[in-house]
């Protein structure tokens, strides 16, 4: 596990409250559990800012995507710990993120923009999706997972 338990115990309440709204809200914790940022958007997107490194974002997806390219190049270029994205069905879809050093930075996001070039052209596709996640694992040390959030 990439997180504290405080910050676990934390998530859990934020992440069932947002879960089936409309609209996206991102939130930031530090490894303690404090919030540090709740950020209100709309209901296909929110802006994020960098507060600083290795915190631990959330947010929510309206219209119950999984975690994205976009989201993962994001945590990534905001040097957090974690980035979490939860769906109205109650998944949390998460990614723990490794220290990686500015190059690797540089090529991880060319990996998922080549992704999302993919994604452009064929659609989603959960074979593609786990080619992904494989690949950028296997080159950068990330790691996905999706978890049933818990009822309480």
């Amino acid at each position: 596990m990439n997180i504290s338990s405080a910050a676990k115990r934390a998530l859990i309440p934020i992440e069932r409250e947002i879960m089936s709204q409309p609209i996206e809200y991102f939130y930031q914790l530090n490894n303690q559990g404090e919030i540090l940022t709740h950020l209100k958007g709309n209901t296909d997107s929110v802006g994020i800012k960098y507060i600083k490194d290795d915190l631990i974002s959330t947010h929510n997806h309206p219209t119950g995507k999984f975690l994205t390219t976009i989201d993962i190049m994001s945590a990534i270029r905001l040097r957090n710990r974690e980035i979490r994205v939860v769906t109205k069905d109650g998944y949390c879809h998460l990614a723990e993120i490794p220290k990686l050093d500015f190059f690797e930075k540089m090529n991880c996001q060319s990996l998922l923009i080549r992704y999302q070039d993919l994604f452009n052209k064929e659609g989603y596709s959960w074979g593609l999706i786990r080619k992904m996640k494989k690949d950028i694992k296997k080159n950068y040390g990330l790691k996905f997972r999706t978890i049933l959030l818990p009822k309480s």
